[in-house]
């Protein structure tokens, strides 16, 4: 074998390189197998996504009016018990009404809801997440009784929560799996307990729980609050 004009070495030249010849070509097959993988889950992914999209899309048509651009929707994989997508695109925010009293309005529409103030675009104030970012999705637990689910969250206040740095849900994340869970199983969560929406926060800095009590209702609980009945949900984003 001889030196060509486009750089190939000897035979002689990959003898002395040896162990470090070697190991290139290791680190080379070990990158060839990652992409591999990489692109097979990307695929399987993307086929998932997919299927995600066509569960929801009727939803959003039906209930806002609205086809959202899913291609901006990157929903996050899929962590231990947090399997289910809650999608929250920013067209939702393309109204006058507020996206969390728009949220609310299509509760209202399908069945009894009640809330307790006059406006929750007014109310709370504070989110850890909003479409008004931008569309996202998130995954959580596919339990309905809040207290089913993320044993972390056991006899965890919002403020413990906060101390914590956990990602838990929001009160528009919550009310938008309740019409998800309605319109696929025909079935409310938390009949028994209540989900602490420990991602919001209204002004006074109190904090929105939500749950079914011969309808839809959002309540509200200091950030110190611990009950046996209260639980928030863990989220991944």
């Amino acid at each position: 074998m001889r030196e060509t004009d486009r750089g190939m070495i000897t035979a002689t030249q990959v003898i002395e390189i040896g162990v470090s010849c070697n190991i290139s070509l290791e680190a080379m097959a070990h990158e060839i197998e990652m992409r591999r993988a990489s692109r097979m889950q990307s695929q399987t992914a993307g086929a998932e996504d997919e299927q995600v999209f066509e569960i929801w899309r009727p939803i959003f048509q039906e209930l806002f009016s609205f086809a959202p651009d899913f291609s901006l929707i990157k929903i996050p994989q899929a962590q231990g018990n947090l399997v289910l997508p809650v999608l929250m695109p920013q067209e939702l925010t393309r109204r006058k009404l507020g996206f969390q009293e728009r949220i609310f309005g299509a509760c209202k529409e399908l069945f009894p809801s009640w809330k307790g103030v006059d406006s929750l675009d007014e109310s709370v104030t504070h989110n850890d997440r909003t479409p008004k970012d931008g569309s996202y999705a998130v995954r959580v637990g596919n339990h309905f009784e809040a207290t089913d689910g993320d044993e972390a969250l056991k006899g965890l206040s919002a403020q413990a929560i906060w101390q914590r740095h956990i990602a838990t849900i929001t009160l528009a994340e919550r009310m938008m799996l309740e019409l998800y869970k309605f319109r696929t199983v025909q079935k409310h969560l938390d009949k028994y307990n209540r989900t602490l929406c420990s991602g919001s926060q209204d002004s006074d800095g109190d904090v929105p729980r939500a749950y079914w009590s011969g309808g839809f209702r959002v309540g509200w609980c200091y950030p110190e609050g611990v009950y046996d009945s209260l639980r928030s949900r863990v989220v991944v984003f």
